[in-house]
């Protein structure tokens, strides 16, 4: 009998960086966590000992912002070393994004970059669920108040009613937005995703740091053994990105 494919897993959706594009930050990522749904207690369980660990109290949410150095390098470690996750993200360098045409006018709809970054995150969570023989994935976001979910959800439906390109996308059965404080799963995000961008953007004396994303980079989704257009998918005008990856973004193929 047909019908809908049970959801087997979750994936909990948070973001680093300034969407803008040449304002602010240079880097915008859109990152996930995606776990089987019989792992996520124990995952929450594991992320409880970590807050005791950082000498947090058992209901302080985890702000990746608010942790020292120490604690960022620990918690991205834990991660790291948590065998039930995998993360994927996005990145968008926005000084390189190319320049997509809606009709004459030119105008760009309103949070297209966010969209088109989710299309190829939703991908890649589709690829780990299905490589890890599930059937279906409920996304939870980190809410921002100038997202419209049901615009993002029917955009994916759209995406996933593609007969040819659809198929991993159409893994997705619901789409929703919480509040980072309400979710353990999206606190663990906060971490992977803001230390990935550390690695990328660099700080107000031009240096990046890396550390974080190496102690996470076990849980790096990679087909194959290889990271770069997997777990880091650079967006962007190809030459542009082979030139960064062969410069100073070569150290992602070392993760």
């Amino acid at each position: 009998m047909g019908g809908v494919p049970p959801v087997t897993h979750t994936c909990f959706v948070d973001e680093s960086g300034d969407e803008g594009i040449n304002r602010g930050s240079r880097y915008f990522i859109v990152g996930a966590v995606v776990a089987a749904k019989v792992d996520v207690a124990a995952i929450e369980g594991d992320f409880a000992n970590l807050r005791t660990e950082m000498r947090m109290q058992p209901k302080d949410p985890v702000h990746f912002r608010n942790l020292s150095h120490p604690n960022r390098k620990h918690a991205s470690a834990r991660i790291g070393a948590q065998p039930r996750i995998a993360v994927a993200a996005v990145i968008s360098d926005t000084q390189n994004i190319p320049d997509p045409t809606w009709g004459p006018t030119l105008t760009r709809p309103k949070n297209w970059l966010y969209h088109y970054m989710t299309r190829y995150l939703v991908e890649r969570v589709g690829r780990i669920v299905i490589g890890t023989g599930g059937t279906g994935v409920d996304v939870m976001f980190s809410n921002r108040s100038s997202l419209s979910y049901s615009d993002l959800e029917g955009y994916i439906k759209k995406l996933a009613a593609d007969p040819v390109a659809g198929a991993e996308v159409s893994v997705v059965q619901k789409v929703q937005a919480i509040q980072h404080d309400q979710s353990s799963g999206l606190q663990i995000a906060d971490v992977a995703i803001s230390g990935i961008y550390q690695a990328f953007e660099p700080d107000s004396h031009g240096r990046c740091e890396r550390s974080y994303v190496e102690a996470l980079a076990p849980r790096l989704y990679r087909p194959g053994g290889i990271v770069l257009g997997n777990g880091l998918k650079l967006m962007g005008k190809k030459a542009i990105v082979d030139g960064l990856v062969a410069g100073d973004l070569a150290w992602i193929k070392k993760l």
